[in-house]
């Protein structure tokens, strides 16, 4: 018979091996190198913005309605105004070290010019260096890191529910809720992170990181009980629709207007519509029944 104790060891085990597994499975299909301006990466590309926007707002934000009442939506909305700075500061550095580059580069450049040809030369390496800057811009790495940041301590928290359930059958049913749930996310962020063309070896530590949050969250629900830090009832609905803003900032600002943007036919636009819509009904569908079995 298995105890409660046994049950969380094995969550971690299954929790953190199944996520590095689905995670570089894009990987190993070849979705960032031979299919990569495909349609098909595209719309997997889509289906995950389709749910990552359902957790944010069907799952993450009536969850946590129930500890914060009223002051659900304003957290929520801090989360976005919050990596909508970071943002926008990363921006801002990312420009002026440019711009500054640029600046100190400008007698080099002016003495390169008083010959004819070599300047020639010059402008067709610039104008490469720029094409190659276009195919992987820099917001693709804000955009990485506001997931696995997200992500991680969304994990942290899934995690830490578990770690907290004192019954064997609540910990069973969390278990199926969170692997259904995190599984799918994995998958996704991995199709997330070879978008630009990355090896496997390169995904792998971003991953572990997603991974093991839920894994940290269940340690930490062994030491931290909420009936004796009443605290936690608070901090934890805060942190988790702070993550849950992150996520919605993400998807309509960084992932969609981006498979949008892509030079494709016309028809790929309505594609990347029903991968969405079939992303967002798919994960709104298990968010709903995971919640009626708990």
């Amino acid at each position: 018979m298995w105890s409660v104790f046994d049950l969380k060891l094995l969550a971690i085990l299954l929790v953190t091996g199944g996520s590095i597994l689905f995670g570089v499975l894009p990987s190993l299909l070849g979705l960032g190198t031979r299919y990569r301006d495909s349609v098909l990466l595209s719309a997997l590309l889509c289906f995950g913005g389709g749910v990552l926007l359902s957790t944010s707002i069907v799952h993450i934000l009536p969850d946590t309605r129930k500890n914060l009442n009223g002051w659900a939506e304003i957290v929520f909305c801090s989360g976005f105004m919050l990596i909508y700075l970071s943002d926008v500061i990363l921006n801002f550095i990312r420009n002026w070290r440019a711009e500054r580059s640029s600046l100190e580069s400008l007698p080099y450049q002016t003495i390169r010019q008083s010959y004819g040809s070599i300047s020639h030369d010059g402008g067709q390496d610039d104008d490469l260096h720029g094409d190659e800057m276009e195919e992987m811009p820099p917001e693709l790495k804000c955009s990485n890191f506001s997931l696995i940041f997200a992500f991680s301590l969304h994990s942290l928290l899934e995690g830490l529910v578990i770690g907290v359930e004192p019954t064997v059958r609540g910990v069973l049913l969390l278990l199926l809720a969170v692997c259904c749930h995190k599984l799918l996310v994995a998958f996704c962020l991995g199709s997330e992170l070879i978008a630009d063309g990355r090896p496997t070896y390169k995904i792998v530590p971003p991953l572990s990181v997603f991974a093991v949050g839920s894994a940290a969250g269940i340690a930490l629900g062994f030491v931290f009980q909420p009936d004796k830090m009443p605290s936690l009832n608070l901090l934890v609905p805060i942190l988790q629709d702070l993550a849950g803003g992150t996520l919605l900032y993400v998807v309509m600002c960084e992932i969609l207007p981006r498979e949008r943007r892509k030079n494709q036919p016309s028809f790929i636009n309505l594609v990347q519509y029903f991968a969405v819509l079939i992303g967002f009904s798919f994960m709104a569908a298990m968010s709903t029944l995971t919640e009626m079995d708990g």
